[in-house]
C-alpha cells in the first residue's frame, strides 16, 4: 500500500496538508489490487517504516517522510479510511457466508465496495467527488433528469444553460404562453404584479415584485449570457446555480397547483 501512496504523495507535508476526504482518494487508489484489508495491519507503523528505508527510498530519492511526522502520518491516513468506510467505499467482510445467507457478525477485515471498485485512479476520484458536490436525490426530478448527468460529465457551463431553460419551460408551460415568450420578458409577465398568471394574489406587492425580481434576474443572469456565449464555471459555483434552478421549479409547481385549484 505504501509504496503505491507514496508514489503518488512523495512529501509528508503535502500528505499532512490534505483533507480527510482529499487524502482519501490516493488512499483508496494505494488499496484496489487487496481483496481483503485489515485496517490495523494495512495502515500501520511497521509497513510504512519499511516502505520509507528499504522501499520506496530506493525508487523515489525525492521521498520525504522525516521520522518526527510518522504519527501524524499514519493518524491522517487512519482519519481518510474513516472517511471511504462512511461514504462506503470499503464495507466490514461478512465474516460467516453459507449459500446466500450471511450472519450479522463482522470482523475487523473489509473489501473494497463496488462504488470504490469504480476509483481506479486518482482522475476517477476527482471526478467523483466533482460530481458528488449535486446530490441528484435532492435536485428537483426535472433537474435530476435532465440536467444532472451533464453535471457529473464535467460540462458546467451547459448544465447551467440547461437548468435555466427548464425554469423557463417550466413558466412558459404553466402559465400556458407561446414559443415566442422567453427570457426575462417571459418572467416579468408570467410574475407580473398585477396580472401574472403565476402571480400569487395572496402576496403583498412587495412580495409580488420581489418574485418577479427573483425569476427575471435568474434568467437574465444564468440562461441568457450562456445562450450566446461560452460561460465557464468552477464546478462548486455550477453546483449551486444548478440547486438554485431547482428550487425555482418548486415554486413552478406551487404556482402550477394553486392554478389547478382556483379552476376546480
Amino acid at each position: 500500500m505504501f509504496s503505491k501512496l507514496f508514489e503518488m504523495l512523495p512529501d509528508a507535508e503535502h500528505l499532512l496538508s490534505l483533507s480527510a476526504e482529499e487524502l482519501a482518494g490516493p488512499l483508496l487508489v494505494s488499496l484496489e489490487d487487496r481483496e481483503q484489508i485489515k485496517p490495523n495491519e494495512v495502515i500501520s507503523y511497521r509497513s510504512m517504516k519499511w516502505e520509507i528505508e528499504e522501499g520506496s527510498s530506493r525508487k523515489n530519492p525525492n521521498l520525504n517522510y522525516p521520522h518526527n511526522i510518522h504519527k501524524d502520518v499514519l493518524h491522517g491516513l487512519m482519519e481518510a479510511w474513516q472517511w471511504l468506510e462512511r461514504e462506503g467505499f470499503v464495507t466490514p467482510m461478512p465474516t460467516n457466508t453459507v449459500g446466500y445467507s450471511t450472519t450479522a457478525t463482522y470482523g475487523t477485515e473489509y473489501f473494497i465496495s463496488r462504488r470504490g471498485e469504480k476509483i481506479q485512479t486518482l482522475e476517477d476520484y476527482e471526478a467523483y467527488r466533482k460530481a458528488d458536490l449535486l446530490r441528484k436525490h435532492q435536485l428537483h426530478p426535472i433537474i435530476a433528469e435532465k440536467v444532472w448527468s451533464i453535471f457529473a460529465q464535467g460540462s458546467y457551463g451547459t448544465a447551467v444553460l440547461e437548468a435555466s431553460k427548464q425554469v423557463e419551460i417550466a413558466v412558459r408551460k404553466t402559465g400556458g404562453y407561446a414559443k415566442r415568450d422567453y427570457g426575462t420578458d417571459l418572467m416579468r409577465t408570467a410574475f407580473h404584479v398585477d396580472n401574472g398568471k403565476l402571480t400569487d394574489p395572496k402576496q403583498e406587492t412587495a412580495e409580488k415584485q420581489a418574485m418577479s425580481d427573483l425569476f427575471a434576474g435568474a434568467i437574465g443572469t444564468y440562461k441568457n449570457p450562456s445562450s450566446h456565449h461560452e460561460v465557464e464555471y468552477a464546478p462548486e459555483e455550477a453546483a449551486e446555480i444548478i440547486i438554485f434552478a431547482s428550487h425555482l421549479l418548486r415554486i413552478v409547481d406551487a404556482c402550477k397547483e394553486r392554478i389547478v385549484n382556483l379552476s376546480t
